[in-house]
């Protein structure tokens, strides 16, 4: 994904996961916590660090976890239709539903 968007010269400046899971299997990871969607913890971290505005940003996801937590932010919000994104889509708040992450990042450029 980060060599995709670099070809087309665009920077990704974070790429956030959880490590836990409150079913997981590994006894350190296995639990629930304020980074794991649809809570907004890891968005939390990268807007402090970064000191970001959260009117300027925008979440591309392809799960209604995803934009439930960059909606309790006021984050716009992309669903894309790759991965689970399409059978997400029906029930889906976010602002936008692009196809792809391509998409949803040049119409992101071109809004702001």
């Amino acid at each position: 994904m980060l060599g995709s968007m670099q070809s087309y010269r665009i920077k990704i400046t974070d790429v956030l996961y959880c490590p836990h899971h409150p079913e997981g299997t590994v006894a350190a990871y296995k639990k629930s916590c304020q980074c794991r969607k649809p809570e907004s913890g890891l968005l939390l971290k990268v807007i402090k660090q970064h000191s970001y505005n959260c009117n300027h940003l925008a979440l591309i996801g392809d799960k209604n976890s995803d934009i439930e937590a960059a909606r309790k932010l006021g984050i716009k919000i992309y669903l894309v239709e790759t991965g689970y994104g399409k059978s997400e889509k029906i029930n889906t708040k976010a602002d936008y539903v692009v196809t792809d992450l391509k998409v949803a990042v040049y119409h992101k450029l071109r809004i702001t």
